[in-house]
Parts: structure tokens; C-alpha cells; sequence
């Protein structure tokens, strides 16, 4: 089983600090941001996820949506963390 990370080119997770869209992003140099959603028409019913994550530059490094079937909101915002996780793990690598 993959570690989860804890850290992007020497910066901890403590040292990044985020917020929802309408306010200020500050981390620190060589920190990233993932934003992600995910949403069920009918929840439970068809779901979809989605994510991208951004360097400290506020670029896009990586960005990936899918399909998830019959799930509810929750399960699917859920996933789109996960997802989100293990592209970051994989950048790490």
C-alpha cells in the first residue's frame, strides 16, 4: 500500500494553507492546492468526480474527471479526494 504524502519539495502539509474559491490562497514555495468535487443526480444516481491540483503558482499540474455509476454525493466527493491523493502521490514518486 502507497504512504500517503505529507509533503511537496520540502514543504510540510502544515505549511499549506487553503481556502474555498472566493479567498486568498497562501503556500508555501513548492506547495500544492487540490481542489476537487463530486456530485450525484438523485443521490444516490449517476455520479461524477473531478479534480485538479495546482502548484504554488496557482498552475495546473494535473486535472482528471470521470464517471463513478450509482453512488451518492458523499461517495462521490469522497472519491474525487482519493483519486486526487494518489495523482498527487504519483507526482511525488
Amino acid at each position: 500500500m502507497e504512504e500517503t504524502p505529507t509533503s511537496y519539495n520540502g514543504a510540510t502539509c502544515s505549511d499549506i494553507y487553503t481556502s474555498n474559491a472566493e479567498n486568498v490562497v497562501s503556500m508555501a514555495k513548492g506547495g500544492m492546492k487540490c481542489n476537487t468535487d463530486g456530485a450525484s443526480k438523485g443521490n444516490p444516481g449517476p455520479s461524477l468526480y473531478g479534480f485538479c491540483l495546482r502548484d504554488h503558482r496557482a498552475d495546473i499540474i494535473c486535472a482528471h474527471a470521470g464517471a463513478l455509476g450509482h453512488d451518492t454525493n458523499i461517495e462521490a466527493e469522497a472519491k474525487a479526494i482519493l483519486e486526487a491523493l494518489k495523482s498527487w502521490s504519483n507526482i511525488e514518486a
